[in-house]
C-alpha cells in the first residue's frame, strides 16, 4: 500500500511518498518535523525504486558542485524543468539519486535504488538523503519570501539573533556562549529566514542529528570575525546586502533566483540592523552585544 509522510519545515509543508510498494525511510534528523496530514502541501516528493538508464546522461548542464576533482551533484535542464544527478560521496562517479522537478520546483520525482535498513532489515527508500534534502529545501525558498543561509541563531527570550559567515569565523562558538548563558539555540549551521506578516522569522532545518523544530522572531544580524578586542560596526545598504548574500546558499545559474535573493536581502537590511562584529570568544561578548542592541 502506498504510504505518505508529511513534514513541516520552516512552516513549509512537504509530502513524501513512494511510487510503488516500498517503505519510505525518514532519517533521524527529519523525524521531529513529521506532522499529521496537512490541508495543503508546498511541495510533493515521489520516490521511485529504480534509476532509469535514460536519465543518466548529463546533457544541458546548468550547474555543477564538486568535491575535489569529483562531481558531487549536477543540475541539468530537462524538458521544461530540471534534472538533478546526485553522486555518492564515498564512491565518486556512482549515482546515488536522480531527481526530476518541474519548472516551479513543486513536484519532485526521485529515482534511487532501495537500501537495506540495518536496524529493521527492510528494503527502504530515503528520498531526502543528503545532499538532496537540503537542495529541495533551497529550491523551496526561491519561490517564497525566504532564504537559506549559513548561520547560527539564538533566542534569549526577548531577541532573536543570527551570526552568519563562512566556516571558522566563530558562528558555533558564539551560539554555544549564548546557549551556556541560557539562550535557546535555534541552529548553529543552516537556517531558513522567512518574511511572514511583514516580520522576519528564522527556523532551524533538519540536520544529521535529531532536533525539535525551532524558530524565533529575528531582530538582529551579525557578521562575526576573530579580533583582539570586541568591536561593533553597524553597516547598511548595499554593503550589508553584499555581505549577507555571500553567506546565503545560492546557485548562480538562474537570474530570477539571484534577483530573489537580492530583493529579499535589500528589504531585510532596510528593516533590521546588520553589524560587523569583532569577537573575543569569552562570555563578555554577550554583555558587549547587549550594550549596542537597545
Amino acid at each position: 500500500m502506498k504510504t505518505f509522510t508529511y513534514l513541516q519545515i520552516a512552516k513549509f509543508t512537504i509530502s513524501v511518498s513512494s511510487a510503488e510498494d516500498h517503505k519510505v525511510f525518514i532519517a533521524d534528523g527529519y523525524l521531529p518535523f513529521v506532522i499529521d496530514k496537512p490541508l495543503n502541501n508546498d511541495i510533493v516528493i515521489v520516490v521511485h525504486p529504480q534509476i532509469p538508464a535514460s536519465l543518466i546522461n548529463t546533457e544541458n548542464i546548468l550547474y555543477k558542485a564538486m568535491i575535489g576533482s569529483n562531481d558531487f551533484w549536477i543540475i541539468c535542464k530537462y524538458n521544461k524543468g530540471y534534472k538533478f544527478i546526485i553522486y555518492k560521496q564515498e564512491k565518486p562517479n556512482e549515482i546515488q539519486q536522480i531527481a526530476l522537478v518541474d519548472e516551479g520546483f513543486t513536484k519532485w520525482e526521485v529515482y534511487m535504488y532501495p537500501q537495506e535498513n540495518k536496524k529493521t532489515g527492510l528494503s527502504e527508500l530515503e528520498a531526502l538523503q543528503y545532499p538532496l534534502g537540503p537542495l529541495i529545501l533551497y529550491y523551496l525558498t526561491v519561490n517564497h519570501e525566504a532564504i537559506m543561509i549559513h548561520a547560527s541563531g539564538i533566542f534569549d527570550g526577548e531577541k532573536g539573533r543570527i551570526f552568519s559567515g563562512f566556516s571558522g569565523v566563530g558562528k558555533s562558538t558564539m551560539a554555544q556562549l549564548w546557549k551556556n548563558a541560557g539562550s535557546i539555540l535555534i541552529n548553529d549551521d543552516r537556517l531558513i529566514i522567512r518574511r511572514i506578516n511583514n516580520q522576519y522569522h528564522f527556523f532551524n532545518t533538519p540536520m544529521f542529528y535529531a532536533d525539535e523544530p525551532k524558530s524565533a522572531l529575528l531582530t538582529h544580524l551579525y557578521l562575526p570575525y576573530h579580533s583582539a578586542e570586541n568591536k561593533y560596526n553597524l553597516i547598511s545598504g548595499s554593503r550589508a546586502v553584499a555581505r549577507l548574500l555571500a553567506y546565503c546558499i545560492q546557485h548562480g545559474y538562474n537570474k530570477a533566483h539571484m534577483q530573489h535573493h537580492l530583493s529579499f536581502l535589500t528589504t531585510l537590511c532596510s528593516q533590521l540592523p546588520v553589524a560587523e562584529l569583532g569577537v573575543v570568544p569569552t562570555p563578555n561578548i554577550i554583555s558587549f552585544i547587549k550594550e549596542y542592541d537597545v
